[in-house]
């Protein structure tokens, strides 16, 4: 038997969970490119016909110039999460890849062994 034991546990990953995640978080990101990009669409459009003024438009500009500052590094943050996740998976995949080529070199080296153990058994003295 060879003097070294591979990791014969398998890496538990739900890769599929993983792929779900990575789409969420891209398509959260997406949506608030857009909402923003709404919300900007119809503010325009009230204010060029005039049919928002006041304090409500204050608030809103107030309200507004907070969303600017956070989306970004909300967006931001959804897309280094979902990159940090996609390098889990690469991770877990490779991981998973090596304990499998460690388990078959210990079983060649272990059938190599096995062999010469029989080929002495079998030699006259």
């Amino acid at each position: 038997m060879p003097n070294w034991q591979p990791n014969w546990e398998d890496v538990q990953f739900d890769h599929a969970a993983a792929r779900a995640a990575i789409t969420e978080c891209d398509l959260a990101a997406g949506a608030l490119d857009n909402a923003l990009a709404g919300v900007d669409g119809a503010v325009t459009a009230l204010t060029n016909n005039g049919s928002w003024y006041g304090a409500y438009q204050v608030e809103y500009d107030i309200a507004q110039q907070r969303l600017r500052g956070e989306f970004p590094t909300t967006r931001q943050a959804l897309r280094r999460l979902a990159a940090d996740i996609a390098t889990a998976a690469t991770n877990a995949r490779t991981e998973q890849t090596q304990r499998e080529s460690e388990r078959d070199r210990w079983r060649r080296e272990k059938a190599a062994e096995d062999q010469a153990r029989a080929r002495h058994r079998n030699i006259p003295i």
